[in-house]
């Protein structure tokens, strides 16, 4: 079964058959996807939508990824996008997302290789500052719209006395 997830700098990671994928390239009716360890030679063939294997991998000379790696690299990439696009604080959302993948995956040992907060939690707020923008680092660098320096009829409000 096919699973996409997100690699540590936001691309795309192709899960197939116990390996991951990056993807290599695009052509005009398939998509290219090496193996992530960069020693393997094996690659997978999709079609451009990205739901039907085209050509099946060859041969391996990696070891497979553990099905634990897998749930918690998904769970990770819900995390950040939910960070980026709700509220709710990181420590909740890290905890749901936690409890939601021991859940799913009722046998797998997460609890020994799921990251901690303190190692996430940097990663989950600058994903959420994304949604911010950056403030100025000068006074001029603020712009005030013509209309928010007007009162309501038309009077200069915004005095300063920078002197």
């Amino acid at each position: 079964m096919l699973r996409f997830t997100l690699s540590e700098r936001g691309g795309n990671v192709c899960n197939y058959d116990g390996h991951q994928y990056t993807k290599k390239r695009i052509n005009t009716l398939s998509e290219e996807w090496r193996c992530r360890d960069r020693k393997c030679l094996s690659t997978l063939s999709l079609c451009t939508s990205g739901t039907t294997i085209l050509r099946e991998p060859s041969v391996h000379t990696c070891t497979r990824i553990a099905d634990a790696t897998i749930a918690i690299e998904e769970a990770v990439g819900r995390m950040k996008q939910r960070a980026r696009e709700e509220t709710t604080s990181v420590t909740k959302i890290y905890s749901e997302e936690v409890v939601k993948t021991r859940y799913e995956n009722p046998g797998m040992p997460t609890g020994l290789i799921f990251p901690s907060l303190d190692s996430l939690d940097a990663t989950l707020y600058r994903m959420r500052s994304k949604n911010y923008p950056t403030l100025p680092k000068r006074l001029i660098d603020l712009p005030l719209p013509e209309e928010w320096k007007l009162t309501k009829q038309g009077q200069p409000f915004l005095l300063a006395d920078e002197t």
